[in-house]
């Protein structure tokens, strides 16, 4: 049985869920603050941050289907399309 992956919710589209911008979303998952995501701070100065937001979590935290949203759903189509080839 081939698994199914769920890629993370991007910043962007959790923003836009949220009604507000990118950079909130990035300084909330940065200090901890939502049960939702994570922030990892760059492995040397003036590195990038990498942020990764569960989509189960999130999901569940706000009520609502990723799935019915057509960004989420056309990446979760190229995650998993892309899984096959490989």
């Amino acid at each position: 049985m081939t698994e199914v992956k769920m890629p993370g919710v991007p910043v962007t589209l959790a923003a836009r869920i949220m009604c507000k911008g990118n950079e909130f979303v990035r300084c909330l998952l940065q200090a901890g603050r939502v049960p939702w995501g994570t922030a990892t701070p760059p492995e040397t100065p003036g590195g990038r941050w990498n942020y990764y937001i569960y989509p189960n979590k999130f999901e569940e935290f706000f009520g609502l289907h990723l799935m019915d949203i057509p960004e989420y759903a056309n990446l979760w189509r190229e995650c998993n399309e892309t899984e096959k080839e490989g």
